[in-house]
């Protein structure tokens, strides 16, 4: 066998450490390199899923009267899925 031949996998992991060192740049993710663009885009999100739960409850009359029924209903919804999640998290321990 040749003493001077040089291992496949050594100059394989230094040719890949080359090649990330020179694109690592170019490969962070979308969320790393435009993050007032995705901050916003959420935001919209958000804004655009309330507003269209506003307007859903605003076609319903018995809601769209009982403002204080329609809080607490998210109160109590809230609070159940938050019992819900913590006996998950528990069980999954």
């Amino acid at each position: 066998m040749l003493k001077n031949a040089k291992d496949p996998l050594a100059e394989l992991e230094g040719l890949t450490k080359k090649l990330n060192d020179e694109l690592g740049g170019r490969t962070q993710s979308v969320l790393a390199r435009y993050p007032i663009l995705f901050s916003l885009l959420t935001i919209f999100g958000v804004v655009a899923v309330l507003y269209g739960f506003e307007a859903a409850i605003a076609k319903i009359p018995f809601l769209a009267d009982r403002p204080l029924l329609v809080f607490l209903m998210g109160i109590a919804i809230l609070i159940g899925t938050g019992t819900l999640y913590k006996g998950l998290h528990r069980s999954m321990r």
